[in-house]
């Protein structure tokens, strides 16, 4: 039965999933929402009944019921019932740092129709020592219905393997996106890119999981420790052929497609920026390959509350009813032009972003020669996050121009957040050479220069009037600044840079209406 289940592919597929897939927040939009009262097994509420999301988790209601014909199930008398789960997806996740959370027994995820995805473990061991773990798919198969699935003695029905009715073979494209696993993480089908990076054929995905060269069950994967005998597992032989047991494989780095969590980070279709996903291993013929689903630990941090599906919404949450209300950003300006500027000076000019229904932080990425910060006095990078409150922001943006060599300037500030590209602000600039001969014809002296430890700055004045110095580093922060009035005659000061860093600084020197740039060097 088991081979003429997954050889076959006879498969119900149902057209609603992929109305309601898009490229936008596939996390949200992925489930296979029962919006016409549906029924399945035994007239049960089909598929996912309902979906909320917040900015950072996805609530699913389901019954885990497919919409699909389910049954019979030789050999195990349990029947599927209306289980009423309510799961909780995180719209991050990211790879849990330490030790990992093992794949446990029971619920280890949900494919987009609510029904429970298990591990590769049956729940029993061989003589109940609880070491050597029966593999589900040997010992249960008999008993998987033409989809896969089976009911447990809490009447969940669920699958260990592949959902072959959810989503039906088809090594000529890209696999779907299948589900979630309770880290947050996506979970595909066997087929995917050859690269990472979205590009080449179609493959299917290999496991890094090999079966070990063993003969008898007496250490497990990984250890060369002989284990007690109470602990052993039976020889193998043909009532206990290899791949009997869990402990039977053994993780080989590099052997497969996949790592050890049985997944990688890639581009797919719903995700063209890329993602860290599962994917279910099947072999040429279709049969399923060990671990199945998910490895043996998860890659991101398991949400225990979802194992037994009954977490609790403790935030606001928007409905989701079919369509996603589609991300929008306006800008307050299209372009800047910050003129002409004398190398070692700089300059801001800002502009107002205001986005709705964003489903993460808004990145704000400048063009080469330029920086970017949320205020007059903060931090300028080339990058600057702004995360949305229930998903909407309203944020000025600070540009500065800041060149450290003369020449012309131009490019786009970019504004993105998850797949969603918003409108850029064009920049241009232009920045010219520091004149040494300007300072020196004005009768202004630096020096001396290169300096170690003192610059003296002397400045002929002809009426009382206003200084300005400013000290500046190759990156245009202020190192050092003084303002003071002098009255007529020469007025002079004296900066200490012995604590900067060596290197090249640009003095800035205002007085009256004039402005003159004089490079310094530290050594």
């Amino acid at each position: 039965m088991k081979s003429r289940f997954f050889l076959t592919g006879a498969v119900i597929f149902l057209t609603l999933w992929g109305q309601i897939t898009a490229q936008t927040a596939p996390e949200i939009t992925a489930w296979k929402l029962n919006r016409t009262n549906a029924t399945g097994y035994n007239g049960l509420p089909a598929d996912v009944q309902r979906v909320q999301y917040s900015a950072t988790a996805v609530y699913v209601n389901a019954s885990g019921i497919p919409s699909y014909s389910i049954g019979p199930w030789q050999m195990n008398p349990n029947v599927p019932a209306n289980r009423n789960y309510l799961f909780k997806i995180a719209r991050n996740p990211q790879p849990k740092a330490g030790t990992k959370d093992s794949v446990g027994l029971g619920a280890i995820g949900v494919w987009v129709n609510g029904v429970p995805m298990y591990n590769a473990d049956d729940g029993m061991s061989y003589n109940n020592n609880g070491t050597w773990k029966r593999n589900a798919y040997v010992y249960e198969g008999v008993s998987f219905d033409a989809c896969g699935g089976h009911a447990d003695q809490r009447q969940s029905y669920h699958n260990h393997v592949y959902p072959v009715c959810l989503q039906s073979l088809d090594a000529t494209k890209h696999s779907a996106l299948m589900g979630f696993a309770f880290d947050g993480y996506p979970v595909y089908g066997p087929y995917a890119y050859t690269n990472t990076n979205g590009t080449g054929a179609i493959k299917r995905m290999t496991s890094s999981y090999q079966l070990r060269n063993i003969s008898v069950r007496t250490t497990l994967p990984g250890s060369t420790t002989v284990l007690e005998a109470s602990r052993q597992g039976p020889p193998v032989s043909a009532q206990y052929p290899l791949g009997n047991f869990l402990q039977d494989y053994e993780y080989v780095a590099g052997s497969g497609d996949l790592d050890q969590y049985n997944g990688r980070f890639a581009v797919t279709p719903e995700y063209p920026n890329g993602t860290y996903a599962y994917y279910t291993t099947i072999d040429a013929s279709g049969k399923p390959v060990y671990p199945f689903i998910l490895g043996i630990w998860y890659n991101g941090t398991l949400d225990r509350n979802n194992q037994a599906g009954r977490v609790t919404i403790t935030e606001a949450v928007t409905e989701f009813t079919g369509v996603v209300a589609n991300p929008t950003a306006t800008l307050s300006v299209s372009s800047i032009a910050f003129g002409s500027l004398t190398v070692g000076m700089n300059t801001t000019r800002s502009y107002t972003v205001t986005a709705t229904n964003l489903t993460g932080n808004l990145t704000v990425t400048a063009p080469a020669g330029f920086t970017v910060s949320n205020a007059q006095n903060g931090t300028f990078a080339q990058t600057l996050t702004l995360p949305p409150t229930s998903g909407a922001l309203s944020q000025t943006v600070v540009v500065r121009f800041a060149p450290t060599q003369a020449g012309t300037f131009t490019g786009n500030i970019t504004h993105q957040s998850g797949t969603t590209s918003f409108a850029p602000v064009a920049l241009t600039a232009a920045a010219t050479p520091v004149s040494v001969q300007a300072a020196q014809t004005m009768g202004i002296t630096v020096a001396p220069n290169p300096a170690q430890h003192l610059v003296s700055v002397s400045i002929p004045v002809v009426q009382p009037t206003t200084i300005r110095l400013a000290l500046r580093n190759a990156l245009g922060q202020t190192v050092l600044k003084s303002e003071e009035t002098s009255s007529n005659g020469v007025y002079g000061k004296m900066l200490d840079v012995k604590t900067l860093a060596r290197g090249v600084y640009f003095l800035e020197m205002n007085f009256g209406e004039k402005t003159v740039v004089e490079k310094v060097i530290v050594e």
